[in-house]
């Protein structure tokens, strides 16, 4: 199955989510699995989204978006808290719904902004 949604975490404050990568691949898994089902690539003019979760002292509510035309693919950045994150480290579970929140804001953004299938994973 060839992924669609593909996410990474960068930090832009010191410091670390422990057990945060494992929630983000659980994350993509997820919307990997929904995107196929609705046969995501046939539908929309970009077949990928490259997600970036940046991680600072404060969340963000906005989630920034650049389609790339040129190479099929939609460039996301959303931000989430350290701090709020970090108290979450000794519950991968609470972690891994922390990372599938922020893919449905981008999932949300994308079929209100480019009309794209309307999609949400649970």
């Amino acid at each position: 199955m060839k992924p669609y949604y593909v996410i990474g975490g960068v930090g832009l404050v010191r410091g670390r989510i422990r057990g945060f990568q494992p929630a983000m691949i659980a994350a993509a898994r997820r919307a990997n699995e929904a995107m196929h089902s609705v046969e995501w690539s046939g539908t929309v003019p970009c077949s990928n989204v490259n997600h970036i979760i940046r991680y600072g002292a404060e969340a963000k509510e906005s989630v920034e978006l650049k389609l790339n035309r040129a190479r099929k693919e939609i460039e996301v950045v959303t931000q989430i808290s350290l701090p709020a994150a970090q108290k979450l480290e000794s519950n991968p579970e609470a972690l891994r719904r922390l990372c599938e929140a922020e893919v449905n804001r981008v999932l949300f953004e994308l079929s209100t902004r480019y009309g794209f299938p309307s999609l949400k994973i649970e």
